[in-house]
């Protein structure tokens, strides 16, 4: 299982430690990705598709973090 946080007017001494907690949920690869007073963390357990999971996911300034599965991707991707 993944684990996904995100802190607004964060401290950096508790994205440190968060990042530690999360850690057993997704040791497969960590991420955070910071704007401003916002951070969001992301541990990933790759289970589907581990060459292309990384995350955040970010297209110009939108960012997504995304923990499931999109079963019916290939068709969605055909309607984009």
């Amino acid at each position: 299982m993944c684990g996904i946080a995100g802190l607004i007017n964060f401290n950096e001494s508790y994205v440190d430690a968060i990042k530690q907690s999360l850690f057993h949920r997704g040791p497969d690869a960590q991420t955070q990705c910071q704007y401003k007073n916002l951070n969001l963390i992301h541990t990933r357990l790759s289970i589907q598709d581990v060459k292309h999971g990384d995350q955040p996911f970010v297209i110009g300034h939108y960012v997504i973090i995304f923990n499931g599965e999109i079963y019916n991707h290939l068709e969605l991707r055909k309607k984009l």
